[in-house]
């Protein structure tokens, strides 16, 4: 049996009164299983309060999360609201761990993290759900490839945290009440359970037919595009430094590597002193590149088609939304439209929890009908069981 319990509290400046607003929602006593782990969203106001801290203290199960923009599940949504979701079953066993600073090396301490929360799994897990740090010196698809690297390729799904700056200077990971600027937090899953994934990002005819090709890059640093700067070819498209496209996750590219495959959407983040683009993930040489458009027709346009296809599907009993943080500024003054729509369509039913992230870690799916696990931007993404 799997049980997924909500609780939702706006409070961020009395502790107390946040926390048993959320426990009295909850009624753990009486609800919980044999095992547990607790999702939780909110933003760092929640932690700065000493809410975070208080609440997690509370919980008699481990709980991982990540700061964000705006928050939801059945009870509500917000920008300054925290969300606590809770997965609970008889049958399903739970793992929780927390990398070292991932400032350098990033094998090592991935690697140990995952063997870290193996002790305490004891089995191979069916599920790594992951909060990971916005690192300017790596993408998100290089901490990706060392997830696989340490856990055989289990499917991984989760976020990048954000915030309401476009530098994410105050975005962290959380696990146990504590908070992290670089260190990654990882939830394991074990137990009868398949995971269905699903993602939506950028239309077709919203992708401008007009290609360029990336002509010098080093890891997700994009240096030049068809031999001339960056800054330069950005500016011929008009953006650039100085015209609003500093950190700019609200404008997408769409990359399609050398090796064929399904083109992915990729934000510039910021530029360099040196003039180079710090992008989401790796840029290699070689790729194409074609500037794509977010507008809130679209945005809410696919947040309904996916809404349609988890609920044709049967919905499940768990239900984890995580969208990229520019689709939600893309909206303008209405920026909390997509997760209304999404609250509409999903708070009937099984409990959903939402969140906005600065980069969304969700698998495909091959011609076979196995998972590849993918790293993405300007996506909505999904994961039912």
């Amino acid at each position: 049996m799997i049980k997924t319990l909500t609780a939702y509290t706006f409070d961020a400046d009395d502790p107390q009164a946040a926390v048993d607003e959320v426990l009295a929602q909850l009624n753990l006593e009486s609800e919980l299983l044999a095992n547990s782990i607790g999702l939780l969203c909110c933003s760092q106001e929640f932690i700065y309060s000493g809410v975070v801290k208080s609440l997690c203290e509370r919980l008699p199960f481990d709980t991982l999360g990540t700061t964000s923009l705006l928050t939801g599940n059945n009870g509500g949504f917000g920008l300054d609201m925290l969300s606590l979701y809770v997965i609970t079953s008889d049958e399903l066993k739970f793992a929780t761990a927390v990398s070292a600073p991932l400032q350098g090396d990033l094998a090592g301490p991935l690697a140990d993290a995952y063997a870290k929360a193996m002790g305490v799994l004891g089995e191979a897990p069916s599920l790594l759900l992951n909060s990971a740090p916005f690192l300017s010196h790596a993408g998100g698809d290089v901490i990706l490839k060392h997830l696989a690297a340490a856990s055989g390729n289990v499917p991984v799904f989760g976020g990048i945290p954000c915030d309401q700056h476009t530098d994410f200077h105050e975005a962290y990971t959380i696990h146990n009440g504590a908070h992290y600027r670089d260190c990654l937090v990882m939830g394991l899953i074990a137990g009868p359970v398949q995971p269905r994934f699903y993602l939506i990002s950028i239309s077709e005819d919203h992708i401008q037919r007009q290609r360029a090709v990336i002509t010098a890059s080093e890891g997700n640093l994009l240096k030049t595009v068809n031999n001339v700067p960056v800054t330069e070819y950005m500016s011929s498209l008009g953006l650039g430094p100085g015209a609003g496209i500093e950190a700019s996750i609200t404008v997408p590219f769409m990359v399609e590597h050398v090796d064929g495959g399904m083109p992915l959407a990729r934000g510039v983040y910021t530029f360099t002193p040196e003039g180079y683009a710090v992008c989401g993930a790796d840029m290699p040489v070689g790729a194409t590149l074609a500037l794509g458009l977010m507008d809130a027709e679209d945005i809410l346009r696919s947040s309904a088609r996916l809404i349609d296809s988890i609920l044709a599907d049967g919905g499940g009993k768990c239900r984890l939304l995580v969208s990229c943080v520019s689709r939600c500024l893309a909206l303008g003054i209405d920026v909390e439209a997509e997760a209304a729509r999404l609250h509409k369509g999903l708070q009937g039913g099984t409990p959903y929890h939402l969140c906005y992230a600065g980069g969304e870690f969700c698998p495909e799916y091959d011609n076979a009908g196995n998972t590849v696990n993918r790293f993405h931007n300007f996506t909505l993404i999904a994961c039912v069981f």
